[in-house]
C-alpha cells in the first residue's frame, strides 16, 4: 500500500510540475472533441407499429375445404417475414422506393448503402403479433420514407408470396392431373385389351381358382341331382310294375242301401289301390301305412274271389249273376305320366351334368395358364386403382386450391393492420451531445495527465530521495526544503495566473458544452450549399 501511495504522490508531483503541459494537452483534446461533437449531424427516428392478424373469419368456415384454412405454419410465416424483411432483395427495393440508389454510381457503393440501411433498420416483436419498424437517418423526411417503404414491402411480400405459392401449387396440380389423366387413359386401354385377349380366364370378380372349385362343386351337385332323379324313376317303374293297367268292375254297379249304408267291393278295392299308388310316390313298400293298405287290399280281393252263395242268403249283391267289365286304372295312368316326367327331368339333368363336366374339363386345361393370367390381371388392376386414387386425390386438391385462392382474393388469411403510421419526426433523437461532451472532458483531462506521466517516465531524472538512493547506492541522510522569505506570499491565482486562467476557461467551456450542448451540424451543409451555388 505504501508503494502505491508513493507512486501516486510522485505522479501528482510530476503533474503539478508540468501542469501547463497537461492543461494544454487537455485543452487540445477537449476542444477537438467538443468541436467534432457539435458538428455531428442530428439523427431522426421514424417508427411504425403493425399488428398481424392470423385469425381470419373465413378460416373456420373453410375448414376441411381449403388448404389455407388448415395451415399450421401461418404463425411461423409471420416470424419468417420479420426475419427476412431486412434481406438483401428487400433492402434493394427500399433503396429503389426511396431513390437512395440514385446516389450510388457503382455496385460497391450500392452494397455499402445497403449495409448502412441494414444497420439502421430495426424490426422488433413486441408480443401478440405486434411489430415495431424503426429507422434512423439524418433527414426526418428520409426516415419516414424508409419506414413507409418497409411497411409496403412487409405487406406486399406476404400477400404476393402467398398468392404466388398458391398459383405455383395450382399449376403443379394441373400438370400432375394432365399427366395422370394420360396415364389413367393408357392404363384403362391396356386393361381393356388384356380383358379382351383373356376373356376365357377373366370373368367377373372371381379368381380362376375359385371358378375351378365352383365348377367342381357344380358337377358334384348336378351328379347327385341326376342320381336322385334316377332313383325316383326306378321307384316309379317298380310301382308301375305292380299296378294293374285295368280294373274289373260290374257292368251295372248296385248299391245296397241298409241301415248303415256302404259301397261295393270293387269300389273299395279301387280306392285302396289309388291310395297305395299315392303313398308309393312318397314312401317305400315297407312303410307301415302302405303295409296296412296292402293287407286291406288283399282281404277285399280275397272276399271278392269267394264263390257265390247258392241259396242267395249271403251278400245281397251276390244273389244274382252280374256282368263284369274292365276300366282304365287312374293310378296306372298317373304313374305313367310321372314316369314320363321323370325321364324328361333325367335327360335334362344328364345334359346339365355333361355341360358342367365340359366346363370343368375346359377350366382344368386352362389351370396351368390361368394363375399367370390372373396374376398379371391383378397387377394391372392394382396399378390402375393406384393411379385412379391419385387422380381423384389430385382432383380434390385442385378444387381445394381453387377455393383457397378465391378465399385469399376476397379476404387475406393474414391481415395487416397499421396501428401507428410512420411520421416525420420534428425533434432529433441523437446524438447525445451532453454525454459525449462529458466524455470528451474526461478524456481530455485523462490525456493531459497521462501525457505528463509518460514524459516523466521517458526522462532520466531524479525527483525524489528514493530515486537518488536507488540509482547511486548512497545513503540519503536528508533533503533541503525550499527556502521561504519573510515577505507575504502572493495569492495562488497571481503566482499561477496562466494556469488559473487556462483551468477556468476549460471549466467554463466544458460547462457551456455540457449544459447547452451546442449544435453546429447545419454549418457544413450550408457551406456545401453555398459552394455549390458559386
Amino acid at each position: 500500500m505504501g508503494d502505491y501511495k508513493k507512486l501516486l504522490i510522485t505522479y501528482l508531483d510530476q503533474i503539478w510540475r508540468r501542469r501547463i503541459v497537461a492543461l494544454s494537452f487537455a485543452w487540445t483534446i477537449c476542444a477537438l472533441g467538443w468541436a467534432v461533437i457539435s458538428l455531428l449531424p442530428d439523427n431522426y427516428d421514424s417508427e411504425a407499429r403493425v399488428y398481424v392478424d392470423t385469425q381470419s373469419l373465413l378460416n373456420p368456415l373453410l375448414k376441411g375445404i381449403s388448404v389455407r384454412s388448415e395451415d399450421p405454419k401461418r404463425d411461423q410465416e409471420v416470424e419468417v417475414m420479420q426475419r427476412t424483411l431486412t434481406s438483401r432483395p428487400n433492402l434493394a427495393k427500399v433503396a429503389q422506393l426511396t431513390d437512395l440508389d440514385k446516389s450510388t454510381t457503382s455496385t460497391a457503393e450500392l452494397q455499402t448503402l445497403l449495409d448502412k440501411l441494414e444497420e439502421r433498420i430495426e424490426v422488433t416483436n413486441q408480443g401478440n403479433n405486434l411489430f415495431r419498424v424503426r429507422f434512423t437517418d439524418n433527414s426526418p423526411a428520409m426516415a419516414k420514407r424508409v419506414v413507409q417503404a418497409l411497411l409496403t414491402i412487409f405487406v406486399e411480400s406476404n400477400v404476393g408470396d402467398r398468392r404466388q405459392d398458391m398459383q405455383s401449387a395450382r399449376s403443379f396440380i394441373e400438370n400432375q392431373l394432365a399427366e395422370y389423366e394420360k396415364k389413367l387413359s393408357d392404363a384403362e386401354k391396356k386393361l381393356a385389351d388384356f380383358k379382351i385377349a383373356n376373356v376365357d380366364y377373366i370373368q367377373g370378380a372371381e379368381s380362376f381358382s375359385t371358378r375351378l372349385e365352383q365348377a367342381r362343386a357344380v358337377v358334384k351337385e348336378r351328379s347327385r341331382d341326376l342320381e336322385d332323379l334316377i332313383g325316383q324313376r326306378d321307384q316309379l317303374k317298380a310301382q308301375l310294375g305292380v299296378t294293374p293297367q285295368f280294373l274289373s268292375i260290374d257292368a251295372s254297379p248296385q248299391v245296397v242301401i241298409g241301415a248303415g249304408g256302404g259301397t261295393s267291393i270293387e269300389a273299395r278295392i279301387r280306392t285302396l289301390q289309388t291310395k297305395i299308388g299315392e303313398l308309393r310316390l312318397q314312401y317305400t313298400d315297407k312303410h307301415p301305412e302302405i303295409v296296412r293298405s296292402m293287407e286291406a287290399l288283399k282281404e277285399l280281393q280275397a272276399e271278392q274271389d269267394k264263390p257265390e252263395d247258392p241259396s242267395g242268403k249271403g251278400n245281397p249283391m251276390n244273389r244274382s249273376t252280374r256282368e263284369r267289365s274292365e276300366v282304365t286304372n287312374e293310378v296306372y295312368n298317373q304313374l305313367t305320366l310321372r314316369l314320363a316326367d321323370a325321364d324328361t327331368k333325367i335327360t335334362s339333368a344328364r345334359n346339365k351334368v355333361e355341360d358342367a363336366k365340359s366346363e370343368l374339363t375346359d377350366l382344368e386345361k386352362k389351370s396351368t395358364e390361368g394363375p399367370r393370367v390372373e396374376a398379371e390381371y391383378t397387377a394391372l388392376t392394382r396399378g390402375y386403382q393406384v393411379m385412379k386414387g391419385n387422380y381423384e386425390s389430385l382432383l380434390t386438391r385442385r378444387e381445394s386450391a381453387r377455393i383457397g385462392e378465391a378465399a385469399d382474393s376476397s379476404a387475406d388469411a393474414v391481415q395487416f393492420r397499421i396501428v401507428a403510421e410512420p411520421e416525420e419526426p420534428a425533434l432529433p433523437t441523437g446524438p447525445q451531445r451532453r454525454i459525449f461532451n462529458i466524455a470528451a472532458l474526461i478524456l481530455g483531462l485523462a490525456g493531459g495527465c497521462g501525457l505528463v506521466i509518460l514524459i516523466a517516465k521517458l526522462q532520466d531524472c531524479i525527483t525524489t530521495p528514493d530515486d537518488l538512493a536507488e540509482f547511486t547506492d548512497h545513503i540519503v541522510l536528508g533533503t533541503v526544503s525550499k527556502a521561504t522569505t519573510l515577505a507575504l506570499p502572493l495569492p495562488f491565482y497571481k503566482r499561477h495566473a496562466g494556469f488559473t486562467w487556462g483551468t477556468s476557461s476549460l471549466a467554463l467551456t466544458g460547462f457551456i458544452a455540457i449544459v447547452f450542448a451546442p449544435n453546429f451540424s447545419t454549418i457544413p451543409g450550408a457551406i456545401m450549399i453555398r459552394l455549390a451555388s458559386l
